[in-house]
């Protein structure tokens, strides 16, 4: 069975690319230098932000539908960034070192 896996489309995000933190607390999205690897995963590019590179904290409706499933979390995406991942066939390596929601591990 082939399976692909794909960040998220940056244009939603554009508008808050740059802008100054005053602008972005009235949006309730928070700007995070990165200063540690892995600790900032990049939701775009399906990676670990480097240290040094500026990233968002911004609530994501990932289920938007009006029903019970609605959710919604925090993530982060790096500012600037232009292209979605896309992995096909294989599982992106950030998600390795994580505990990923409904996931066990064994030893």
């Amino acid at each position: 069975m082939t399976f692909r896996i794909t960040g998220l489309d940056p244009q939603p995000f554009r508008h808050l690319f740059g802008l100054p933190a005053n602008e972005l607390r009235k949006l309730g999205v928070m700007r995070y230098l990165v200063d540690a690897k892995p600790g900032f995963p990049d939701r775009i590019e399906v990676r670990d932000a480097e240290p040094g590179e500026s990233v968002l904290l911004l609530n994501y409706a990932h289920q938007p539908a009006d029903n019970p499933y609605r959710s919604s979390h925090a993530i982060f995406v790096t500012e600037g960034v232009e292209t979605p991942a896309e992995y096909i066939d294989e599982v992106p390596p950030v998600f390795g070192p994580r505990v990923l929601s409904g996931s066990t591990a064994t030893a």
